[in-house]
């Protein structure tokens, strides 16, 4: 699979490339920096919007689109972090 001319393979090890070397929670704390972040640009695009500060309504539902998919994809994984604990949980030794 192509995704803007880069293999799907080689997108996997350019991510792994950049998580190795890393602690789990450092990269999850640099993800809810970034969620956060995303979050505060939505709202900020959205107070812009209200007070006609940015004329241009496109922007402000990109940023909250954006914001939205994000919360989305952190619930997500958030879920497969819990799915994962407790099938290790289960686990007989």
């Amino acid at each position: 699979m192509q995704i803007a001319g880069v293999s799907q393979s080689a997108l996997w090890k350019q991510a792994g490339e950049a998580v190795r070397g890393q602690e789990f929670g450092d990269i999850l704390e640099k993800a809810i920096s970034q969620l956060e972040s995303i979050q505060k640009d939505a709202l900020t695009a959205s107070r812009k919007l209200a007070t006609g500060e940015i004329a241009d309504i496109h922007e402000a539902v990109i940023a909250v689109e954006k914001a939205q998919i994000a919360l989305q994809l952190a619930v997500q994984v958030r879920n497969k972090i819990v799915e994962s604990y407790q099938e290790i949980m289960r686990m007989q030794i």
